[in-house]
């Protein structure tokens, strides 16, 4: 039977108090906020650069777009039917870029904190009936009809009026181009728990599961979106910004093959409710520098 080596012993590994181990967390924690202060500055900074960028090309554009009205205008001399066909694709083009970096302006500012809102008391089934209204004639373009069930209780909602109507128009038309000719396109309100819910429901190809997230994020679309229209990934990304921003929520419910809901809440607002009381300012400098 062997005998055991002799030689020196091995000391037992330190262990690490409890003091040292909170200190080491502490350090770990201080770490990572540096780390998160300095990621979110960096993109408030390319928030700003976009911004002040997009505004700047919005100049020139401007001006291409007014030449293309001025050589429109028959006051200045008539053009032949190639020329006025010239002309009118210039103004299309232009004006669809123009709306372009609108998008990338608006979500750049509220990115970077320099967008305001104003919310008020507002008629819900008023502002739906109005979008409605100048989108019926985009509904037709693509073969499909509009149809709003209105809440018989008429809530109001707390928003920013002219916010909430640019989040339905572009609900609204993305729901009439996604749709296949001939189907619905339905609009309800209704308020539950304290909000107001607003569903745009279509009859389109639906979205798939692991898409859902991923539309919402700036210049992305699904294959399916990119075959049936034109578009460049902004529209569902600014809507959804702009309800968080007046205190809401904006999701999606779809199967593929059967449509697909799109949704949000805005909180419910009380008679007293005024601009003045309830104007949330997202602007830790004037945005006058950031206008449209």
């Amino acid at each position: 039977m062997s005998q055991p080596t002799a030689g020196k012993l091995t000391p037992e590994p330190r262990h690490e108090t409890s003091a040292e181990t909170i200190q080491r967390l502490r350090s770990r924690v201080a770490e990572l906020e540096s780390l998160t202060q300095a990621l979110e500055q960096e993109s408030r900074e390319k928030s700003l650069y976009l911004a002040s960028m997009s505004h700047e090309m919005k100049a020139p554009l401007n001006a291409i777009n007014g030449f293309a009205e001025l050589l429109a205008d028959t006051s200045y001399g008539t053009l032949d039917p190639e020329q006025q066909r010239f002309v009118s694709r210039i103004a299309e083009a232009g004006q669809h870029l123009l709306g372009l970096i609108n998008d990338v302006v608006e979500i750049a500012r509220i990115d970077a904190g320099r967008l305001e809102v104003a919310p008020q008391p507002v008629r819900i089934n008023r502002a739906i009936e109005q979008v409605a209204l100048i989108s019926r004639g985009l509904a037709r373009d693509y073969d499909v009809s509009l149809r709003f069930d209105p809440d018989p209780a008429d809530p109001l909602v707390l928003a920013d009026d002219r916010r909430l109507k640019q989040v339905l128009f572009n609900l609204i038309s993305n729901a009439a181009k996604y749709s296949h000719a001939g189907s619905v396109v339905r609009v309800q309100a209704g308020a539950e728990n304290g909000h107001v819910r607003v569903s745009i429901t279509d009859q389109g190809v639906g979205i798939r599961p692991e898409d859902r997230d991923r539309i919402f994020e700036p210049f992305e679309r699904t294959d399916a979106a990119m075959r049936m229209a034109d578009g460049a990934g902004l529209g569902l990304p600014l809507s959804r910004r702009l309800v968080e921003l007046q205190g809401g929520e904006m999701g999606v419910d779809s199967k593929p093959g059967e449509g697909s809901t799109f949704w949000f809440t805005l909180p419910v607002a009380r008679e007293t409710d005024t601009p003045a009381q309830d104007a949330l300012q997202v602007a830790q400098s004037s945005p006058a520098q950031y206008a449209d």
